[in-house]
């Protein structure tokens, strides 16, 4: 409950401190590191997952449809496609997402749906003109449409490369 009215709150403030609407940010490739069930209460990682996205140039106030792949060590995939939103006080970048997308479980924690939501808070420092480093924190759960709805949350460190 308390990570919902943190993502909603978070994201308000997001969408109402929109810097410039009229500032398009570039499409940009982002390849990620990171670990599975960062606050579970029974297996406190649930295992070491990579990240590839692609985020396609902005549009209306900075929004940014994206599409990507998440791949466990514990053979479970992600795969989604949604928007971002991103403040851009340069050097530093803060970015919200959402993402709805299709799940597999491999040898991972039982989501109970295929059909999963991925929220997603991110930081990033502009290492150059085109390369960022950042860190993210995610949660992914099918929002109640199942009866298990356990849920699942990741924390990575990504580099993203923008092709200006």
């Amino acid at each position: 409950m308390y990570l919902k009215i943190l993502s909603l709150s978070i994201t308000f403030i997001f969408l109402s401190l929109n810097i410039n609407p009229a500032h398009a940010t570039s499409p940009s490739v982002i390849v990620g590191l990171g670990k599975q069930g960062i606050s579970s209460k029974k297996k406190p990682l649930e295992g070491n997952e990579a990240k590839l996205e692609y985020r396609f140039s902005s549009f209306y106030y900075n929004l940014q449809p994206h599409i990507g792949m998440i791949g466990s060590s514990k053979e479970s995939a992600y795969v989604y496609a949604g928007l971002n939103y991103v403040i851009d006080f340069s050097p530093l970048h803060f970015g919200v997402s959402f993402s709805p997308g299709i799940y597999h479980r491999g040898k991972g924690k039982r989501l109970g749906h295929p059909l999963e939501f991925k929220s997603q808070f991110e930081i990033y420092y502009d290492l150059t003109q085109s390369v960022s480093l950042g860190a993210s924190i995610s949660h992914r759960s099918n929002a109640g449409i199942s009866k298990t709805n356990p849920g699942l949350n990741n924390i990575m460190l990504e580099l993203q490369y923008r092709l200006n």
